[in-house]
């Protein structure tokens, strides 16, 4: 005997499955959820397009109205002379490494005004006695990089910013994880700092094949996410998919890093209690990820 009510369940999912085939959803071959591609779309975190100004007072001006200095007392500005030029530091107490600013700026007291370079690359090269340092030449740069943690040096004369990127996030070992234990291999896991996890990696797919791109998600929180693959095993048209969907994303901050992540860009999938994402440490198997091709 046919159970009706079995056969009228199963004719509700067929109908809502050619919905969607409908609609435009592609079926991927690698993927098991299909990513929609619109037409247009342009990346939903409002970025600041005003470039830097050549006038030295403005660019302090517009920072001292847009970073809440005099009310936040984690937001330092330090004030210095800098080959007899008005110069001005900005950074965030607490993300900066005491003992390397200390020596930058011994550096920078020493430069007289006869050593001052016309220009900021010049400065660097000839100053600067660090190893990450960037020009910036917009204020979404300078205020996004002061923000994450390096410092942003304003000197009198100069048209671009120049960042330090000196900052030591407070981190936790990248121990075995609890809740992952494993008889052979490395006892090293994930934790919350993406350098050190992108470094893990690192160090054990030496293949100049690896790419970790950066992007960003989330209006409030401009949340880092790096998209890693090998570049000569990847599947291009789902990497590009994925990367448009990320940049798309109508979110306000990501709570729960991965897990909103994956929330977001998967949204209609059939509801499902068990855990269909691969989250895990570092470990042998991991490698095989990125070795199979895989995002």
């Amino acid at each position: 005997m046919v159970n009706r009510y079995s056969v009228k369940r199963n004719n509700i999912l067929k109908s809502r499955s050619n919905k969607k085939i409908k609609k435009g959803y592609s079926n991927h071959r690698k993927c098991t959820v299909g990513i929609r591609q619109k037409k247009g779309e342009v990346s939903m975190v409002e970025k600041n397009t005003k470039k830097l100004n050549s006038s030295f007072e403005e660019n302090i001006r517009y920072m001292n109205e847009i970073l809440p200095v005099k009310e936040s007392f984690d937001i330092i500005r330090r004030e210095i002379i800098i080959g007899g030029k008005a110069s001005v530091f900005y950074y965030i107490d607490g993300f900066i490494k005491d003992e390397a600013m200390l020596k930058i700026m011994d550096s920078f007291l020493s430069v007289s005004e006869q050593d001052m370079p016309k220009d900021a690359e010049m400065f660097i090269q000839k100053h600067v006695p660090y190893v990450e340092v960037e020009i910036l030449e917009d204020f979404d740069q300078v205020i996004r990089n002061v923000l994450s943690g390096p410092a942003c040096l304003f000197i009198d004369g100069y048209k671009e910013c120049i960042a330090l990127d000196c900052r030591t996030y407070p981190a936790r070992g990248v121990d075995e994880p609890d809740k992952d234990k494993s008889l052979r291999g490395s006892r090293d896991g994930f934790v919350e700092t993406i350098v050190f996890n992108t470094a893990l990696m690192r160090r054990r797919i030496r293949d100049p094949h690896l790419v970790m791109e950066m992007t960003e998600a989330g209006q409030s929180s401009r949340t880092d996410i790096a998209i890693c693959y090998m570049k000569d095993r990847v599947d291009k048209e789902l990497l590009q998919n994925l990367k448009k969907r990320i940049e798309t994303l109508e979110l306000n901050d990501l709570r729960m890093n991965q897990q909103s992540l994956a929330e977001a860009l998967f949204k209609r999938k059939w509801f499902n209690p068990f855990l269909n994402l691969n989250i895990q440490s570092v470990r042998i198997r991991q490698r095989h990820v990125f070795l199979k091709g895989k995002l």
